[in-house]
């Protein structure tokens, strides 16, 4: 059976490039706050593809902020911006894009404490 979906459904599940892959761990994001100081904001890291990254933070951001992390252990890290930041009962999600990429290469490397899964 072939289930029809709405446009515009089907177009937002077909703008993802790359498939993200779980994770949790903690990480610190840096971004330029409202007066273009670098801040800084503790979260943690849901999920991580080639080109994006899914976070929790405590703090809501401005979409449109440019946003850099590292995170050593898994060797992936970048400069990016904020496509969406939505509030939710336990923090705010904060998508961000990263046009030169993050460093993320296969779910192999995702240590086994740090898998969501």
């Amino acid at each position: 059976m072939d289930t029809q979906y709405p446009p515009s459904i089907r177009r937002k599940a077909n703008r993802r490039r790359e498939r993200r892959e779980r994770v949790s761990t903690d990480v610190v994001l840096f971004f330029a706050d409202t007066e273009g100081q670098e801040a800084t904001v503790p979260g943690q890291l849901l999920d991580v593809s080639g080109h994006g990254a899914r976070f929790r933070t405590m703090r809501e951001v401005s979409v449109g902020s440019s946003v850099k992390f590292q995170h050593a252990g898994l060797g992936v890290g970048g400069r990016g911006l904020i496509r969406y930041c939505n509030w939710s009962p336990s923090g705010f999600d904060v998508g961000v894009e990263f046009a030169g990429g993050t460093g993320w290469r296969t779910p192999l490397s995702i240590p086994a404490a740090q898998s969501a899964r």
